[in-house]
């Protein structure tokens, strides 16, 4: 999940995952760390899925995932997450498999008025396209804004709003909701917008977890496409178990896999107009990831 480490002892700020393709903000933390970084590559595949049309789909998605973020003064935090990723749809039928590539940024700020309290906001650049379509008609744009409380000695719940635009689609706004709760030294809850985990200590290398998420992607597709020029939508929710293994403070391995319980396909036309939507039968997928912070 997005975050960023810091000293062991200290707090550390949350990242909201919040709608459409990843709004994050960095929140409030018990004390203002140094400067952070993270490098992740990960990759995640999805097996076969029987769609209700009697046309079957599977997913491979690799990339990566930087975030980084610190202190402008005693009271002011910034922070940025960006993700690279390409995503390969291998259709039985065809007309819709391809090749494609999502990007986006998202700058914070949060401002800290007493060690408990902090509010944050920042904006959202996007980009989902086919590998040949206009990215031009392929860019997304939003912004969010909220805040982050402890109410309790390690339990921070946050809450804030999100906008995006959409490809060919009316603008969303969601609520973003987080917790981050340290149950004890082994169990940590946590919950950023659409993900979560709740995961377990098992040694200081070692660490076990359940996680769950929900994804939503829409790429701009190309004038040669079946729908020219249209917009491929994918939303999905799943759950899975995973385990992380931690062989210096620095790098963290993680191995999940799980099921994807529900998902929808859409395709809609360049006026705005959904010309076709199917649900998926459940099926497996697996993910595998490597973290670096310093």
């Amino acid at each position: 999940m997005p975050n960023y480490d810091v000293e062991k002892g200290k707090s550390m700020p949350k990242a909201f995952y919040a709608c459409l393709l990843g709004l994050t903000a960095l929140g409030q933390a018990k004390e203002i760390p140094d400067w952070s970084f993270s490098f992740t590559p990960f990759t995640r595949y999805s097996f076969e899925q029987d769609l209700n049309s009697d046309n079957s789909f599977s997913v491979w998605r690799s990339g990566l995932s930087f975030q980084g973020g610190g202190p402008i003064n005693s009271f002011l935090l910034v922070g940025w997450t960006s993700n690279l990723e390409h995503a390969n749809y291998d259709f039985a039928d065809d007309t819709f498999a391809g090749d494609f590539i999502f990007l986006d940024f998202r700058p914070s700020l949060s401002v800290y008025l007493n060690p408990d309290l902090g509010f944050y906001t920042g904006i959202l650049v996007g980009m989902g396209a086919e590998t040949g379509a206009d990215l031009g008609d392929s860019m997304v744009y939003g912004g969010f804004v909220g805040f982050n409380y402890q109410m309790a000695p390690h339990v921070w719940v946050g809450t804030g709003i999100g906008f995006s635009t959409q490809l060919e689609d009316d603008p969303i706004i969601l609520p973003l909701i987080s917790l981050d709760w340290r149950i004890n030294d082994d169990w940590i809850l946590s919950i950023s917008g659409l993900r979560g985990d709740l995961s377990y200590k098992i040694d200081d290398r070692w660490s076990f977890y359940l996680e769950g998420r929900y994804d939503i992607r829409q790429y701009r597709l190309t004038d040669e496409a079946a729908i020219n020029h249209g917009v491929l939508g994918d939303r999905s929710a799943a759950a899975g178990v995973g385990i992380r293994y931690s062989p210096h403070p620095a790098v963290t391995f993680s191995l999940v896999g799980g099921l994807i319980l529900w998902r929808e396909i859409t395709l809609y036309d360049d006026h705005e107009t959904k010309v076709y939507e199917d649900t998926a039968e459940p099926t497996g997928y697996v993910s595998a990831n490597m973290r670096f912070a310093w």
